[in-house]
């Protein structure tokens, strides 16, 4: 399990300093990323918990249905990369492959801060 959240802390820190991770407020006012990165606890009626569990496996149940994009500006997606803002268009942008070969051949991921 910390194995799977190292990975993931890496994966984070890679699409913010490429510039992919989407900080910004959404232009209509609705909720956006900022409430993403929110941490909260709040309580809710169970009724309304069962609701937003079924709204969520409903989202999930469609992303397991997608075909494995072949593009070459397909990225690799973990559920955290949904939630984090995702800024796919960045002109700094390293395909997540590609970043990784050229990690794995530098060793830049590793103990750096």
């Amino acid at each position: 399990m910390l194995a799977g959240v190292d990975r993931v802390r890496d994966e984070f820190r890679a699409h913010t300093r490429a510039g992919r991770v989407d900080f910004s407020t959404p232009r209509d006012g609705s909720a956006g990323p900022p409430s993403l990165f929110a941490d909260f606890s709040l309580r809710l009626d169970p009724a309304r918990l069962v609701r937003l569990r079924s709204q969520l496996g409903e989202i999930f149940d469609e992303l397991m249905s997608e075909e494995r994009s072949v593009a070459e500006d397909a990225v690799d997606v973990t559920v955290l990369t949904l939630l984090y803002g995702f800024r796919a268009e960045s002109p700094r942008a390293i395909p997540f492959q590609a970043r990784n070969r050229k990690c794995r051949a530098e060793c830049q991921c590793r103990g750096s801060g």
